[in-house]
């Protein structure tokens, strides 16, 4: 007892041989033990003879060298590789009472280590071991990462400030991180980390222990790392929110192995982060390609923005936001036609030209493309502001009835321009013709229409006639190839010739040079227009290409657009007989007017034009007038009645025109007077008269 007391206050006494005593033994083993302590620092034992005397708190063993204990005469006595010994073989070998050993900020090396690596293996409540600030090298952070593999119940480890690499550091995390998951997700990593060939979606759906955020970014980390075959994400029926969904994206975004990810029955809530999540996946992804975010909290804005993010995007065509009650059947519907664009990419990039009424386009080529109803659905929006389009090729695709009925909106636009329409091989049945039939008797610009090789049968010979009797612009239409009885088909042909019985009579007395026929007149008035249209123009010019008779071409109150005026002015370019050409109440616009304006530099027969009633602008008026300054023979030009010309341009018009009916020298000369300069005026003998001087 006295031996003890002298031991426990008196620190020098580091050595106490009791060999072949009476004491108990277990007073002799604590009598040796304090003994060995004071070889150490002396915060040392003063933690030792709190734990002998039942009065240590928690359950750290600290031996950080914050102790105050241990500064001793000026400077700080540091925990060694002894020192970790004697603690770990014999202190701690039995305890049960402590999780986590600190050994922070010390002078431990790779063999102290070694004893803490043995203490833990074999006493297995430990679970935390800081030992950051030390001498531990690559070779001690092996030995961890072994232990760690070996003890999964160690799930947090400390080793900052250590002379050892960054990627051992990395890896001793990684395992640390790996033994804190779930079995379920411990296979998952497995599986990630292997990259086997085999392996190609990560089936994460439906686990015992559901994921969670943490638990997600733990397996991208992993997934991350270099995993080459998975390219299927399945994280459906678990527990994430909107910062779980956010990380998923990311990595997607950033991982162009990925096609498929599925987010399904999370629970997910939408709002301004994930929607700028889910426009930056697909901005960021040129490989995703099935999307499926069903039964989540998404909402319009969330569905909106994968809107967006698609109209750049070419690859995601399979996308599914069922089960988000706050998302609204028509965004729901929009993002399907987004959809549908990128399931049909040769369509695609055609919706945005039409929408933005591009002039250049004028004939839509979609034939053999695949497109169904909803695609012709998207085509009739972007047509409803198009004002240039004349023909569409729709044949062998699998348009049916209900994607003819949207046609059927077109045909029936104040502003129709279309004038052939191909359904040929499609699923249009007589219920489709009917729809066609009724449009087509208000119709005025269709001049041809193809619907051969379709399901029509002999039911629709009743409205294709009504409609042929009463319509005066379709001049072709195909039926043949369609389960009708062959009587039906001529009856059907037959309708369709006799309308256009004076319109065909003229063309072939033009095509046979008929010197009689000196003008050619397919007028009709303003309240009914005539059946010529662009077709007409193209056999017009045909004929009047080889034609020396005829001076006169009137298309009044016709159907022709500027594509039926660019038939014309081609022929005119070389014609040296026509002087009159007569398209008031027509389509023409600015575009068909600058190609009018660009035969006048050539054409020097044409002495009278005349526009009114057509949507012309100043700017077409702008292209005349400059055409008229190297034109010395057109005399008259009428713009009248088109709404959109200034009073100015009537008048510089007005001028031009006016030096054309004056002698040329007056036209060669006000330029240069304009211009200043000219410094002799000399006109004499010359046939002025007074008009000069105005």
């Amino acid at each position: 007892e006295e031996l003890l007391n002298t031991v426990t206050n008196w620190p020098y006494l580091t050595q106490v041989k009791l060999d072949e005593n009476d004491a108990e033994a277990a007073t002799l083993e604590r009598i040796a033990l304090l003994a060995q302590a004071n070889q150490h620092p002396p915060g040392l034992k003063a933690m030792l003879l709190r734990y002998l005397k039942g009065e240590y708190p928690g359950s750290t063993w600290n031996m950080g060298c914050e102790d105050p204990l241990n500064y001793v005469e000026g400077r700080m006595l540091l925990y060694d590789d002894a020192a970790v010994e004697f603690t770990c073989r014999r202190v701690l070998q039995d305890s049960k009472q402590f999780d986590t050993l600190a050994l922070g900020n010390n002078a431990v090396t790779v063999e102290g280590l070694a004893h803490v690596i043995a203490l833990f293996e074999a006493n297995s409540s430990f679970t935390t071991l800081d030992v950051s600030g030390n001498q531990v090298s690559d070779k001690g952070a092996e030995m961890l990462i072994k232990l760690l593999k070996d003890r999964y119940s160690v799930q947090c480890v400390l080793v900052d400030g250590n002379p050892m690499s960054q990627s051992m550091k990395e890896e001793i995390q990684r395992v640390v991180v790996f033994n804190s998951t779930t079995q379920e997700l411990k296979d998952l990593l497995v599986m990630v980390e292997a990259d086997e060939e085999e392996n190609t979606e990560l089936q994460a759906a439906d686990l015992r222990s559901p994921l969670r955020d943490s638990d997600v970014e733990i397996l991208l980390a992993s997934f991350g790392k270099g995993n080459r075959h998975i390219t299927s994400l399945n994280l459906s029926n678990n527990y994430l929110t909107a910062r779980g969904a956010m990380a998923v994206m990311r990595f997607v975004q950033n991982s162009p192995q990925v096609t498929a990810l599925r987010l399904n029955n999370n629970g997910i809530e939408g709002g301004e982060g994930v929607a700028r999540g889910l426009k930056m996946l697909l901005l960021g992804s040129e490989t995703i390609q099935h999307l499926s975010l069903d039964n989540n909290d998404l909402g319009d804005d969330d569905v909106q923005a994968l809107i967006e993010g698609l109209k750049p995007n070419g690859s995601l065509t399979s996308c599914s936001v069922q089960g988000n009650l706050r998302v609204s059947p028509s965004v729901s519907h929009r993002l399907d036609q987004s959809l549908t664009l990128n399931r049909h990419p040769k369509f695609k990039p055609f919706i945005p030209r039409l929408s933005a009424d591009d002039d250049i386009l004028r004939t839509l080529e979609f034939a053999g493309l695949q497109l169904d109803d909803l695609c012709i659905e998207i085509l009739v929006e972007a047509l409803s502001t198009n004002s240039t389009v004349t023909a569409i090729r729709l044949n062998n695709n699998q348009v049916q009835d209900g994607g003819v009925g949207l046609l059927c909106n077109v045909l029936d636009a104040k502003h129709c321009r279309l004038q052939h329409l191909d359904l040929s091989h499609n699923g249009v049945t007589v219920r489709g013709v009917r729809m066609l039939s009724d449009v087509l008797l208000r119709n005025t610009s269709l001049a041809s229409l193809n619907l051969m090789h379709n399901r029509i049968g002999d039911a629709a010979l009743k409205p294709l006639q009504e409609m042929l009797d009463r319509n005066d612009t379709l001049m072709d239409l195909l039926v043949d190839g369609n389960p009708m009885r062959n009587d039906v088909i001529l009856k059907v042909y037959s309708t369709s010739t006799n309308t256009q019985q004076k319109l065909k009579q003229d063309l072939r007395r033009l095509q046979a040079w008929d010197a009689e026929l000196t003008a050619v007149d397919f007028s009709g008035q303003a309240s009914s227009k005539s059946a010529a249209n662009d077709l007409t123009c193209k056999l017009l010019a045909e004929a009047l290409s080889s034609s020396h008779v005829v001076t006169s071409v009137n298309l009044n109150y016709s159907n022709v657009s500027d594509l039926g005026l660019g038939m014309l002015t081609d022929m005119l370019y070389s014609n040296t007989y026509i002087h009159t050409l007569m398209l008031d109440g027509c389509c023409i616009t600015d575009a068909g007017v600058k190609l009018l304006a660009a035969m006048l530099l050539k054409n020097s027969t044409l002495s009278y034009i005349s526009l009114r009633h057509n949507a012309i602008t100043d700017d077409g008026c702008m292209a005349l007038q400059r055409a008229l300054v190297h034109n010395y023979t057109v005399k008259r030009l009428s713009v009248d009645h088109n709404p959109e010309v200034s009073e100015r341009s009537f008048m510089t018009l007005g001028y031009s025109i006016t030096l054309n009916n004056e002698p040329i020298l007056l036209k060669q000369v006000i330029p240069q007077v304009h211009s200043n300069s000219l410094t002799v005026l000399d006109c004499s003998r010359k046939g002025v008269d007074d008009t000069l001087p105005f």
